[in-house]
Formats: structure tokens, C-alpha cells, sequence
């Protein structure tokens, strides 16, 4: 699969328990940031992909980019990381298992979104992050769906979700447990946030 060549890399230290039993040695996580992270570490903004996409938010959210969006780098440190399982750079089937030196491919172990959750956030608390003061989501990679006992430890202060897809009657039901909104919908709520000094 295609890596950006601005992609960097993170090795999480040591094994990498997973939900539904056992654990992954070497996982390495795909990632890539815009803007800087504040000395205080809470200027986070964490970009969550659907679960078919890449990191490269500048490419795929590119009018969210820029001063006084969205997504301002000169304000915020924007991170988005491919998620556990993805063939982007995050450690999934066509990895190698260091066990056999070959691919995992049909051996790859179940992941859950709950895990691909806790990579991110082990991610982000690697980079120093602190305070991560928006979430921003698309489709249901997202950490709403990663139960509240996880949520507990993230430091979180604003969530917003996106759908880009038309709800269907399972969809309606769904979308009762976060916040759809369209893209153009999500940089006004962001900037009003912003504004009024809620975020």
C-alpha cells in the first residue's frame, strides 16, 4: 500500500496486549502530525480515519486545513495515526510477524476498535500529549465505541463526529450514541468553540 513519505513512525514499547486475548510483539504505528506540540502539552487536536483510510488528513480534509480552520497548525498540533490492523504503516496482515519472519496474512490476530483506540492514545501520550482538546472522527473508529472504561483515561475536553455516509435505519440508531455532523458543519463548530473559548 502507498506511505506518504511524511509519514512517521512509532514502536510501541514491548508487547501490545489485545482485548480479545493474546498480544502483538513490534507493533509499530504510522502517523503524521502538522503544527507543534505547546510546552504544556494541550494543544492536541487527534484526527480519527475511517476505519479504509490513511493518515494524510491534509489530503483527504484539505479545506480544513489553514489559518483560523478547522485544523490551524499555527494554533494546534494536529495528529492523526493509521490504526492498528491498517496496510498505511500501522502494523496489520502484511506486516511481518517477528515470530516467523514472514507476513502474518490470514494469521493476523482479531483486533478491536477498543484497541486500535488504546495504540492511538499510547501514541499520543509517547508524543507528550497531555490534553488532547478535540477529537474529530469519521464513520465509527471511534473512541465513543471504545466503552467508558477506557474513555476514563483520556483526557479528552471536545469530541465531534462525522459521517459522510447516508444513515440507514441501523445508522439512525447508532448515530443517537455521538454527534454527525457534515464537514462544513463540523469547521463551525469548531471555530465558534474556538471563539468563545469553549475548547
Amino acid at each position: 500500500a502507498f506511505h506518504s513519505p511524511e509519514t512517521l513512525y512509532w514502536d510501541h514499547p514491548g508487547p501490545f496486549a489485545l482485548e480479545l486475548g493474546g498480544s502483538l510483539e513490534g507493533v509499530r504505528v504510522g502517523y503524521r502530525t502538522w503544527g507543534r506540540l505547546a510546552p504544556d502539552g494541550r494543544n492536541a487536536v487527534v484526527v480519527c480515519h475511517a476505519l479504509t483510510g490513511t493518515a494524510d488528513v491534509d489530503s483527504w480534509w484539505a479545506r480544513m486545513f489553514g489559518p483560523g480552520r478547522a485544523f490551524d497548525p499555527d494554533r494546534d498540533f494536529v495528529i492523526c495515526s493509521n490504526i492498528l490492523g491498517s496496510c498505511y504503516g500501522t502494523t496489520g496482515p502484511t506486516s511481518i510477524d517477528p515470530a516467523t519472519g514472514a507476513p502474518w496474512l490470514g494469521a493476523f490476530p482479531p483486533v478491536t476498535i477498543r484497541d486500535m483506540v488504546r495504540a492511538q492514545h499510547a501514541l499520543s501520550t509517547a508524543l507528550g500529549v497531555r490534553r488532547v482538546r478535540v477529537r474529530a472522527r469519521v464513520e465509527k473508529q471511534t473512541d465513543d465505541l471504545a466503552g467508558p472504561g477506557l474513555r476514563r483515561g483520556d483526557q479528552r475536553r471536545h469530541a465531534v463526529g462525522v459521517a459522510r455516509l447516508d444513515l440507514g435505519p441501523i445508522g439512525e440508531r447508532l448515530a443517537g450514541a455521538q454527534h454527525v455532523a457534515h464537514p462544513r458543519r463540523l469547521e463551525q463548530i469548531t471555530r465558534h468553540r474556538l471563539q468563545t473559548g469553549q475548547v
